[in-house]
């Protein structure tokens, strides 16, 4: 991931900060840098459709990348001081802990500030930099350190993709090549953080052998009378899958529409992947908030064993 990064460090370097001698860097992007970056052609710009670029810009007129990259540019900023202080807080505190995970982590990792305009104002990642929102990093202590490790995990597992089969195997998914129909692929919502489904979970169902869990907006796509904004366009849903070889194509109902079920009716995914998070929508989010638990230490889980498996990885691969 160090591409997104090129030209960077030369302005940068002045800022970074490290755990440890053998530890990653922590770096401050600027608002040049920043936008170098989530303007980048990468993985989830290569799947973002029009309408989900609607919804980020909450006009179903503007669909471009170039539209999109205007909000970008509009939304990066340099951090203050206080957000600043903050992050080089928690480095130095945590720098042990940071430095056991340099092996599994990129060389550097990258903090962009944002005013909050861009994806509905959540934490998020891209390459191998965390974009953070005002709201976050004023937030509590608690929440502060919480997000700070759930995103760093995506920079991890971004950085680890090769292991991607072995990573998500951890709450039972397996890979296959997902088919989504055309009919749901326009309206698909794709995440920053995981824009990608290259893995199920196989399931004993009365039809299909598994799901897939995906992300969709309302037909229409924005709809500025909708109430919560950006998330409230937000569809989830597990699509149950026929597996054909290494693909897995959508199980059709009656009427030919691909099968979404509701999580709450198919508790075997939850027996699955760990009642340890609500957080489902993606293997990569439930082992984001997996990857917290274990640093927090895992007291009290619901499934202990989840949060092991995480950990025992992490021992044999940093």
């Amino acid at each position: 991931m160090r591409v997104f990064l090129t030209g960077l460090m030369a302005s940068a370097a002045a800022f970074a900060l490290s755990a440890a001698a053998n530890a990653a860097d922590y770096v401050f992007a600027t608002p040049d840098e920043a936008y170098a970056i989530l303007s980048a052609d990468d993985e989830f710009t290569a799947r973002l459709q029009p309408m989900e670029i609607g919804l980020r810009l909450e006009d179903n007129a503007q669909t471009s990348r170039e539209a999109l990259n205007a909000l970008y540019r509009d939304s990066v900023r340099d951090f203050t001081d206080e957000e600043r202080a903050r992050l080089e807080a928690l480095v130095a505190e945590d720098a042990a802990l940071l430095e056991s995970l340099s092996p599994l982590l990129p060389d550097d990792v990258v903090f962009i500030a944002t005013n909050g305009g861009i994806d509905g104002g959540f934490p998020h990642t891209r390459g191998n930099a965390i974009v953070f929102t005002p709201g976050w990093l004023a937030g509590g202590d608690a929440g502060f350190r919480q997000t700070f490790y759930h995103e760093l995990w995506h920079v991890l597992s971004r950085h680890n993709r090769d292991r991607a089969d072995e990573i998500y195997a951890l709450i039972g998914f397996e890979p296959c090549e997902v088919m989504v129909p055309e009919s749901l692929s326009e309206r698909r919502l794709t995440n920053p953080d995981a824009p990608v489904n290259a893995h199920y979970a196989p399931l004993d169902m009365e039809q299909g052998d598994g799901v897939v869990p995906i992300l969709f907006l309302p037909e229409g796509g924005y709809d500025p009378d909708l109430e919560g904004g950006f998330g409230a366009h937000l569809g989830f849903a597990l699509m149950a899958v026929d597996l054909e070889g290494r693909q897995c194509e959508a199980t059709l109902d009656g009427d030919g529409n691909p099968m979404l079920i509701a999580p709450g009716n198919l508790p075997q995914y939850l027996d699955l992947i760990g009642h340890n998070t609500g957080y489902i929508i993606h293997p990569e989010e439930t082992l984001a908030d997996n990857f917290v638990l274990w640093i927090n230490g895992a007291e009290g889980v619901p499934d202990p064993q989840v949060v092991e498996r995480l950990g025992a990885w992490i021992e044999a691969n940093r």
